[in-house]
């Protein structure tokens, strides 16, 4: 197989696989977030009728698609896929990562807690006390990373080693 096939490949399993687990969940929550914002404004006639309810599935199912094709340029290219395109674009693709990544790390702390709270058994609460615990640390060293980044300090910590 020549390099070239090989990258095709490579790359069509890479998008198949945030297709699957990125842009299917995020369709169905986009779908489900139209649904709660029509039924909050108190229309849901309007869902029953076929057209909008096509293009709400449509609208929700490129926003999926578009987060999938970004989840997989990241995956291949690196942080370096997020600066192509207009500053407006970049600023975008920073915040909804920043956003996604916040969001998944808070409901990995929230289901930790909750298995510690909800269970008095002893095999599933030290998994919960776990799964809080590296997610908070993982949030605590992200926001870190972050406000050294943002202040455009030289020399950074990495694994308890200052390194320029």
């Amino acid at each position: 197989m020549s390099t070239e096939a090989n990258s095709l490949t490579i790359s069509s399993a890479v998008f198949l696989g945030a297709v699957v687990l990125i842009g299917l969940p995020a369709t169905a929550l986009t779908m489900a977030l139209f649904g709660t914002i029509l039924e909050t404004a108190g229309s849901t006639a309007t869902l029953e009728e076929p057209v909008v309810s096509l293009v709400l599935i449509g609208v929700s199912l490129l926003i999926g698609l578009q987060l999938a094709y970004e989840a997989a340029a990241l995956q291949l290219n690196g942080v370096e896929a997020l600066d192509r395109g207009s500053r407006r674009a970049t600023v975008a693709r920073y915040a909804i990562l920043s956003a996604g990544v916040g969001v998944a790390l808070l409901a990995t702390i929230r289901i930790g807690l909750s298995v510690l709270f909800a269970t008095d058994e002893r095999s599933l609460t030290i998994p919960g006390v776990l799964l809080a615990f590296a997610g908070l640390l993982v949030l605590l060293r992200g926001m870190k990373a972050f406000v050294d980044g943002y202040r455009g300090d030289e020399t950074r910590e990495f694994d308890g080693e200052r390194v320029s």
